[in-house]
């Protein structure tokens, strides 16, 4: 068996989505999560912002499940 975790989320065009605790030491930004491949571990939350100007709609705080999924499902946008 594999270890459970979310693979990464995906990020709306003009905003930036941060990813906190689930283990994780520090505050992963988008940027760092791509480059390192991160497989987020249950209970990860990813909270998605916007550019100025720009309104979010959707979930603003996801979080990873057991089942590899984000919760609530949908990705946001801006």
């Amino acid at each position: 068996s594999h270890s459970a975790g979310c693979g990464y989320p995906g990020a709306p065009a003009h905003s930036s989505v941060r990813f906190t605790g689930g283990g994780l030491e520090d505050v992963l930004d988008e940027e760092e999560a791509l480059i390192k491949d991160t497989t987020f571990t249950v209970g990860t939350v990813a909270t998605y912002s916007c550019e100025r100007g720009f309104e979010l709609l959707g979930p603003a705080r996801r979080q990873c499940q057991a089942d590899g999924t984000w919760s609530p499902e949908g990705v946001p946008f801006c």
